[in-house]
């Protein structure tokens, strides 16, 4: 197919053998419903491309061509391919070969056919590729007045590629329809499946895997429903009267539960915020298993729903339980002790505290964000990570329980603060009773966020941490926080990653000297993740320690004019977003004319979508194009964050 033929018109919308056959609406008569079915066919496009194309009503398929990377007989397909992305091509490709076979279970003599099929797909890559070399070749030879010739070749290569890629598929689907996954261990089966499960993206994704799974055949779902492992991961995707919830506890058995409720997700999917009876039929549901429970994640939007499930936890003060992770984001407004409407207000009048003020012994990881609770009353002990956000003054720990708390975790490892700082002393006797730092020999990771610089200070003051790997500086916007960094100086010696997110340090000389000395006073950073970094920020970073010893000078007055001497020596590599691409270009250059240049320089990919046609971009490409890098979105490290890290560099 040629790439510059012209796009295909209204009313010439391709069908595709096999399809199902589709009634469109007339616009004129109904137009609701041409447009209802418009939407179907959108929807359905994520699932089966072919069947979406064929649904789309011909008076609006209308659309722009992509090239053709398989080669295939039917025009109908050929069509709807030009309509997709690589990534999209890949997925309709593959349904549409494996529509070209019969439906499992194959007989023997059908198996024996594919098995032949496979040997000569593979007999047939080394052709294809010699042929691809060649095309290559050949096109690369043509010189460039010759405008025929080189057409030909350019068609002669993409045929040779289209024809590898088509083979190269297709052996790799019948690969996996010959493999003999029913003769596979029990054992082996159920691993399978686990990975399956366990590697699904939301709630939704989560039931469908496991539906899919167990619609295959009946020995699978006999497996499946059997496993309680593959059931006791809940997210909740779902409408009241939760039957498939109530399904997924009844079939964890007696394995341990890990719960996600999330009204962010929900309100993304269209479906309203969990409150009154739908929340306490939930509740009652999970809560029945209360003791199997090692993790629950909920974020609600109604205040009201949060006090139910924190009272719901008190009210089981005395059964045991084996809860290791929780974590409670509420919504809403953080600042109004307001119920929700569909309670009694006089029942959550005051704040509660956690598990009715007994300790669990299992639990290591508490994060509350927005979540008010009686902090005097609440025992915590032996956590690993303790992360508060986002509390009115009135409503956060005292310096006392704050303190008390980090004495009874000596094996903390990681702590968060964002606009939830403890109340301070109150008074000169106070100040005496906590001017002693408490001693947290395992903190690894501390987040320090949404703090005023007096905060900051007094927060830093109530502990010790040497062994600090990764610091988090986020939104200290209020005021120059100079004076707080200050404070910190020899006290993060051991940090080698450092995420500096709108931060502000106004740039005087006061504060580069403060500045200097305290990247000095962190010799193994090694990793930066910027955010929200203006020129003159960054210029910190960039500091000539030389330079900043000799009082701004250039170089002294006298002697010969030194090396470069970065303030950073050790510096590898920089994520960054939400900065201005040239700045990051000046920086990039900065580091080369330093002698000291960046091995890499990362960014997400929905970052770099956004501004990958801005023209600014255009200069961060010629400066730093063959270090630029897409950072993984997951909890995969890149390679210099794991040496930064790892204790084998010391």
């Amino acid at each position: 197919m040629s790439l510059n033929s012209s796009p295909i018109q209204q009313g010439s919308a391709p069908q595709p053998a096999g399809v199902w056959s589709w009634s469109w609406p007339d616009p004129q008569q109904d137009r609701p419903a041409f447009e209802n079915a418009i939407a179907k066919a959108r929807t359905m496009r994520k699932f089966d491309p072919l069947q979406s194309i064929a649904m789309i009503p011909p008076a609006a398929f209308v659309g722009a061509r992509q090239p053709v990377l398989y080669e295939v007989q039917d025009q109908a397909v050929r069509e709807v391919l030009s309509r997709m992305t690589a990534d999209q091509q890949h997925e309709l490709m593959l349904r549409y070969m494996i529509r070209q076979f019969a439906d499992p279970p194959a007989s023997p003599e059908q198996l024996a056919m594919e098995r032949q099929h496979l040997e000569d797909a593979r007999r047939l890559m080394p052709m294809y590729e010699a042929k691809l070399a060649s095309a290559v070749a050949q096109a690369q030879r043509q010189r460039a007045i010759n405008g025929p010739a080189i057409a030909q070749a350019l068609e002669e290569m993409n045929l040779a590629n289209r024809l590898y890629k088509t083979n190269q598929l297709k052996a790799w689907v019948l690969v996996w329809r010959s493999f003999p996954i029913q003769e596979l261990p029990m054992d082996i089966l159920e691993n399978i499946f686990r990975l399956a499960v366990y590697h699904t993206r939301g709630p939704v994704d989560l039931a469908n895997t496991r539906g899919t799974l167990a619609a295959v055949c009946r020995s699978w779902r006999e497996i499946i429903n059997a496993d309680a492992t593959l059931w006791n991961t809940i997210r909740i995707f779902e409408e009241p009267p939760w039957s498939m919830t109530a399904l997924q506890v009844e079939r964890s058995a007696g394995t341990f539960l890990d719960i996600r409720v999330d009204d962010d997700e929900r309100e993304q999917r269209g479906l309203p915020m969990l409150t009154g009876e739908k929340w306490t039929s939930l509740i009652d549901i999970l809560f029945s298993k209360l003791s199997q429970i090692r993790m629950l994640i909920v974020t609600v939007k109604d205040m009201g729903s949060m006090f139910y499930l924190i009272d719901r936890l008190r009210a089981a003060n005395g059964q045991p339980m084996m809860l290791e992770r929780l974590e409670l984001f509420g919504g809403g407004q953080p600042y109004m002790f307001i119920p929700g409407a569909d309670f009694e207000p006089k029942e959550y009048q005051q704040p509660m505290a956690l598990f009715g003020g007994y300790d669990i012994p299992s639990l290591t990881h508490l994060t509350l964000k927005g979540v008010q609770i009686d902090w005097a009353n609440t025992d915590l002990s032996n956590l690993t990570t303790f992360d508060i956000r986002r509390f009115p003054p009135e409503r956060s720990p005292s310096i006392f329980k704050f303190r008390e708390i980090l004495s009874n975790c000596p094996n903390l490892q990681n702590l968060t603060i964002d606009a939830a700082a403890p109340i301070p002393a109150q008074n000169q006797e106070e100040l005496d009773a906590t001017s002693t730092p408490i001693e947290l020999p395992n903190l690894k990771r501390l987040t320090v966020a949404d703090l005023v610089p007096a905060t900051a200070i007094a927060l830093f003051k109530q502990f010790n941490a040497p062994t600090i790997k990764e610091l988090t500086v986020l939104n200290l916007s209020t005021d120059d926080y100079g004076t707080f960094l200050e404070t910190t100086i020899g006290a993060l010696s051991n940090v080698r990653i450092l995420t500096w997110y709108s931060c502000e340090v106004r740039n005087t000389q006061e504060n580069r000297r403060i500045m200097a000395r305290w990247f000095k006073a962190m010799p193994k950073l090694c990793y930066l993740r910027l955010a929200g970094v203006d020129r003159d920020t960054m210029d910190f970073f960039l500091m000539d320690e030389g330079i900043e010893q000799t009082g701004g000078l250039p170089f002294p007055l006298s002697g010969a004019r030194p090396q470069p001497k970065p303030i950073l020596p050790n510096l590898l590599a920089i994520e960054w977003e939400n900065c201005h691409a040239e700045d990051i270009a000046y920086f990039v250059r900065r580091r080369k004319a330093m002698g000291r240049p960046l091995r890499h320089l990362y960014t997400y990919q929905p970052h770099w979508d956004q501004i990958k046609n801005d023209p600014e971009t255009k200069e961060l490409l010629d400066e730093a194009r063959e270090i630029m890098a897409i950072a993984p979105m997951s909890s995969e490290q890149t390679r210099e964050e794991a040496w930064a890290l790892s204790d084998d560099r010391d």
